[in-house]
């Protein structure tokens, strides 16, 4: 019985595996794969990376990278300030809250202040 159910199982699989596979071929013989035609070449996807400028700021010590300019930029834009440093304490406590779900204890804490 169980030879049988799985012989079904097998070639049941076996034909859904095959119509994919012809599909698969169908698919790949109508337009060369990788290669766009005509309009959608024109689609956000095929066109080169390039990287965007980085725009100049006013305040030139908070950036610590790149993003952080464009942060910055909306911010200023916004009329807004960024917010100071977050402390140790406030630090590991946010990374336990977000990967944990837990405040981390009182000794994790003086570890991480101590580092």
């Amino acid at each position: 019985m169980i030879f049988l159910l799985t012989k079904a199982i097998t070639q049941t699989f076996a034909k859904r595996t095959a119509t994919w596979l012809l599909g698969l071929l169908l698919v790949s013989t109508s337009s060369p794969l990788g290669q766009a035609e005509g309009e959608k070449r024109k689609h956000w996807a095929f066109q080169p990376i390039v990287n965007p400028p980085i725009p100049t700021v006013p305040d030139r010590a908070w950036p610590s990278s790149p993003l952080d300019h464009f942060i910055l930029r909306k911010l200023s834009e916004a009329g807004m300030d960024p917010s100071p440093k977050a402390s140790p304490r406030t630090l590991i406590r946010r990374v336990y809250f977000d990967l944990i779900g837990l405040p981390p204890t009182s000794a994790e804490v003086a570890a991480f202040e101590n580092e």
